[in-house]
C-alpha cells in the first residue's frame, strides 16, 4: 500500500494499558503498530500510558524484544501527553515518516533494562521530540540512517545512554543523516551526552 489516507484521526487515550505476558505475545516485532496514516492525533492527556510489561522480557539476553508503539509510513503525526514505561525492547519506533511532533511524552524504563531505546528513528524527516522526559535502559533517542531534520528539543534525558545518531556503517555500508539538532536538553546520569555512534 503506498497511498496516504487524507483523512484526519483522533485518538483519546485517559487510561492504563497493559500488554499481554510474554507467553501472550503473537509477535515479537512490536506491540502496537499503525501504519499508512496521515494526520493521527493521539493525545494522552498526561495521564493515558501504555505498560510493555517488559520485567518479563529483559532476562532474556537473546530473545527478540518487541516494540511498544511502532509508526511506519506515517505523516502529520502529533502524540502529546503520552507515558509509555517498561517496554520490552524500544518504547517509541519511528520508521518511514515525514512530519511528526511528539510533546509531553514521558518514556519510564530502569537505567537497566537492556536496548530500551525511548525513540528509535529511521528512515524519516521532519521529526521534533519536545518538552520530554526519557528515562531508558539504552539510548534516549536513536537516529538512524536516512534520517534527517531531527529536531530534539527541551528533552531531559536519563537515566540511559544519550542521545545518539547511529549506529551508522554497519557493514562498510553508506548511510546518512542530516540536520539533527539538539536543544535546551538535560542529561542526567546518562552514559553519554549527544554523540555520533559508527562501525569501524
Amino acid at each position: 500500500m503506498t497511498n496516504m489516507f487524507s483523512t484526519k484521526y483522533g485518538t483519546l487515550l485517559q487510561g492504563n494499558i497493559v500488554a499481554p505476558s510474554k507467553e501472550a505475545w503473537k509477535d515479537t516485532s512490536h506491540w502496537i503498530n499503525i501504519e499508512y496514516i496521515n494526520g493521527l492525533t493521539i493525545d494522552g492527556t498526561n495521564t493515558g500510558g501504555l505498560d510493555g510489561h517488559g520485567s518479563t522480557w529483559w532476562p532474556c539476553k537473546t530473545c527478540p524484544r518487541p516494540v511498544v508503539l511502532s509508526f511506519h509510513s506515517c505523516n502529520k503525526l502529533n502524540v502529546n501527553g503520552l507515558r509509555i514505561s517498561n517496554s520490552p525492547g524500544a518504547h517509541i519506533s519511528i520508521n518511514g515518516c515525514d512530519g511528526a511532533t511528539f510533546s509531553n511524552v514521558l518514556v519510564n524504563s530502569p537505567g537497566t533494562s537492556p536496548n530500551t531505546d525511548g525513540f528509535d528513528i529511521s528512515s524519516s524527516k521532519n521529526i521534533l521530540i519536545k518538552d520530554s522526559t526519557i528515562h531508558a535502559g539504552d539510548d534516549c533517542i536513536a537516529i538512524n540512517g536516512g534520517s534527517s531534520y531531527i529536531n530534539a528539543t527541551n528533552v531531559a534525558c536519563g537515566p540511559g545512554h544519550g542521545i545518539s545518531i547511529g549506529s551508522l556503517g554497519k557493514g562498510k555500508s553508506h548511510e546518512e543523516v542530516e540536520e539533527v539538532h539538539v536543544k535546551n536538553c538535560s542529561f542526567t546520569d546518562t552514559t553519554n551526552g549527544a554523540r555520533i555512534k559508527t562501525f569501524p
